[in-house]
């Protein structure tokens, strides 16, 4: 066996990714329940499609109306722990820490140094060095947090959405570093973008801002509509003396989530978003929910906001009925009417549409579906909300990763599989598919040989 290391050691990284395994397939009756199996991992997109944002082998143009693979170098893109969507593009970030990104890119906010639409998963260069923890993405602009506290941005300058001060006003195709002293040389911990603007939280509490700001949604107790030098937010006090959880941006909106679980909310509120029970704007961050709020997701293009908590509540213009309606103060939602009884534990709110992850780990969808964005065949407004059967036939076959995770961007929508780390993972994994062949031959001898020598010798992992 040990003559074979380095033929086996090729392998077994092959095996790393699920499509290589059925390379090890035999003509067994049952090749197709397997094969199956194997395929449900990896990155889906569904939904429109106008400038390749789904990062899928689909023409351009195309509305997507089942989850399908995304696709880089003609192999299923793998190891992806966050996806982030913009108004037309998606960034994915792998477990290396590498950035890839794709969609619309005319502003140069996929970062890839040019600023021609980009067909397929793309690396951005620049950052291939560093090592990104985090992205987030307005509507044309993307930001990038790296694990010593630096922050790196790119795409659409105006109205001084990038951090980058004054002096650019014009498209940024590669990313470029913030200055650590606009940030008074503290360590990033957060960063949140809007539509148009951006928000910066430090490692000393504190809050800094950039951006468009007509609806006041920066938080500066003002509406000057343009900030292109970074600010801190010095008010209201009541908030500030509170550890900041979260900051959330919608597309002119802003919610802040404290330690003590107590959500502020600031700017646009033509929709109600804020849930301050009215519909006008607000300047300053005004605490407008009586509940404790543990999470809380206000995509930057949706007319709403949604809080989960131990009972789940939503606020503003969404599609939980079947009729829209705007609520201007929170709303629970029935999860035992709607969810099977079932805890929410995540949500992701598009335009007009919206992903929620079970405590079972399945993700249910609702709202409008015109270009397919809910993964599901029909074009009608879905309501009550409906389960995905892939992801719950996926948490309950495999039961091999940690959780689903997804993102939505205005009209389309990700899910993904956040996975265990890489040698517990192909150990479960292996030792699986093992145990498989053993009942039902689905698998040649040879196969056996790589999965028993990894079983050995965990450390070629």
């Amino acid at each position: 066996m040990s003559s074979q290391l380095p033929q086996i050691t090729k392998e077994l990284e092959q095996l790393s990714l699920y499509e290589d395994y059925l390379e090890y397939l035999t003509d067994d009756q049952d090749e197709e329940e397997l094969q199956t199996m194997c395929s449900l991992r990896g990155v889906f997109a569904c939904g429109y499609n106008s400038t390749k944002q789904t990062g899928t082998k689909e023409s351009a143009g195309i509305h997507l109306d089942t989850f399908t693979h995304v696709v880089k170098d003609g192999r299923w893109l793998m190891d992806v722990v966050q996806v982030t969507c913009g108004e037309y593009f998606s960034t994915f970030l792998t477990r290396d820490n590498l950035v890839y990104s794709c969609g619309q890119n005319h502003h140069g906010q996929c970062g890839v140094g040019h600023s021609e639409t980009v067909s397929t998963p793309t690396l951005v260069q620049e950052l291939s060095d560093c090592k990104v923890v985090n992205v987030t993405c307005g509507y044309y602009h993307t930001i990038y947090q790296l694990d010593n506290g630096d922050v790196w941005t790119v795409g659409c300058a105006n109205d001084g959405r990038l951090g980058l001060g004054p002096a650019y006003r014009s498209d940024i195709l590669t990313p470029l570093m913030i200055d650590p002293k606009t940030f008074q040389y503290e360590a990033i911990v957060k960063v949140s973008c809007g539509g148009t603007y951006s928000l910066f939280l430090t490692d000393q509490n504190k809050v800094f801002c950039c951006g468009w700001n007509s609806y006041g949604q920066l938080g500066l107790s003002s509406n000057q509509s343009s900030v292109y030098t970074v600010q801190q937010i010095r008010s209201p006090q009541e908030l500030l003396d509170q550890r900041i959880k979260e900051i959330v941006c919608g597309a002119c909106h802003t919610i802040f989530l404290t330690e003590n679980y107590e959500a502020w909310a600031v700017g646009w509120n033509t929709h109600g978003q804020l849930g301050v029970g009215s519909l006008k704007n607000k300047y300053q961050a005004t605490r407008p929910f009586v509940v404790i709020i543990k999470h809380i997701t206000s995509r930057r293009l949706a007319r709403g906001a949604v809080g989960v908590i131990k009972v789940e509540y939503c606020a503003g213009r969404m599609i939980l009925e079947q009729k829209e309606k705007i609520k201007k103060t929170p709303r629970y939602i029935n999860t035992h009417k709607y969810f099977d009884h079932l805890s929410i534990v995540d949500v992701r709110v598009g335009d007009y549409h919206a992903l929620f992850l079970t405590s079972d780990g399945q993700v249910w969808v609702c709202g409008e579906n015109t270009k397919g964005q809910l993964g599901l065949p029909n074009k009608e407004i879905v309501f009550p909300p409906y389960p995905l059967p892939s992801t719950h036939y996926l948490t309950k076959g495999m039961g091999a990763m940690d959780r689903v995770a997804f993102s939505v961007g205005r009209n389309h929508s990700m899910v993904y599989y956040a996975k265990k780390e890489k040698n517990e993972m192909n150990l479960m994994r292996m030792k699986h598919l093992m145990l498989m062949a053993t009942n039902k031959n689905h698998v040649n001898s040879r196969f056996v040989d790589c999965v028993i020598f990894a079983q050995q010798q965990s450390a070629v992992l």
